[in-house]
């Protein structure tokens, strides 16, 4: 045999080794399994406890961490836990950006040296956690406390969200299960300050995403139906703004900002033709779009109102229809 096919026949052997732990868990970023309470080798022991760290007070826009702590376990070699909570409160902050997926942070117990994660995996939109860890021979057992692992969360609303343990195995290296106490945590975010929500138009346009609306030193970008909401804005009485490039900036004065509460801001609709965004749409912007007249891709993208890619008579009719117009226009 070659030394090649007997390379090829070991890296063959490995990934059967692996995909086989694999199977025994969950895979990544996939559906987590119909939960089987049974375990599979047919045997149980006393077991200790999995702890979800709580945090209360966060406020929204801020970032709490949170542990799954084992304590007093006597017997591991292998853990799987999936976690669920409410993805309208909070959104787990990914520990290695530039990998795939949303990661949570490996803790140190057991030792990760000793072993190897076989899933970590968040979804932000389905609002779960899936961990699971496995040690290796010839690593002893571990046994005793410490973090599994450490979850960054961010707040991104007010309001009250479960951490809640939905599926815990543990294994020990006799392939016993362990007979697990089970305490779920949560996170209590507040809201200092008040908050602003509504929604803003941009002339022409079906996306209308990019459009910065700021108050009282925040300010939020609209997503495609333009909607926005700013958090933590200092109570009062402020003037709000809307701009988007290209396009005459809208104000509105007198909006009422209470602690802890938020005001709804009427719709408005920005108009457009300020090609060199200096407040006034006049001849040196219909010079522009004039030069870039039938091009597609446009020759000045600033020109392309619309988002279509081609400066056409529509973009025209939009100038033309707002000649003269100054910023700020009415809300």
């Amino acid at each position: 045999m070659t030394k090649q096919r007997k390379l090829a026949l070991c890296l063959i052997a490995a990934v059967a080794v692996i995909l086989g732990l694999q199977g025994a868990l969950w895979t990544a970023g996939a559906a987590a399994p119909a939960l089987e309470q049974a375990c599979p080798s047919g045997c149980t022991k006393p077991g200790g406890t999995v702890l979800i760290e709580s945090a209360a007070d966060v406020e929204v826009n801020n970032e709490v961490m949170i542990a799954i702590q084992l304590l007093s376990i006597p017997d591991l070699y292998g853990v799987e836990i999936q976690l669920s909570f409410d993805p309208t409160i909070l959104q787990v902050q990914d520990d290695k950006p530039g990998t795939v997926g949303t990661q949570i942070r490996p803790g140190e117990f057991p030792n990760p040296e000793h072993g190897f994660v076989v899933q970590n995996a968040a979804d932000n939109e389905a609002g779960t956690i899936a961990y699971a860890f496995s040690l290796l021979s010839p690593s002893p057992t571990a046994i005793g406390s410490g973090a599994l692992a450490r979850i960054r969360f961010k707040v991104i609303a007010a309001g009250s969200s479960a951490v809640a343990i939905e599926r815990v195995v543990i294994v020990g290296a006799d392939q016993c299960c362990l007979e697990l106490t089970e305490q779920d945590g949560s996170v209590a975010a507040v809201m200092t300050g008040g908050a602003v929500t509504g929604i803003v138009r941009a002339q022409g346009r079906t996306d209308m995403s990019g459009i910065v609306v700021s108050i009282a030193g925040q300010q939020a970008t609209t997503g495609p139906n333009g909607a926005y909401t700013i958090t933590g804005v200092t109570p009062g009485t402020h003037s709000i703004s809307a701009v988007l490039a290209s396009y005459v900036r809208s104000d509105k004065g007198g909006i009422v900002v209470n602690n802890g509460e938020t005001t709804q801001v009427p719709e408005t609709t920005l108009l457009a033709g300020d090609v060199d965004n200096n407040c006034l749409i006049n001849v040196f912007d219909l010079v522009t779009l004039g030069a870039a007249f039938c091009t597609s891709p446009p020759a000045d993208a600033r020109a392309d109102f619309n988002q279509d890619n081609v400066i056409n008579i529509f973009d025209l009719v939009l100038l033309a229809g707002n000649y003269n117009g100054t910023c700020p226009t009415p809300w």
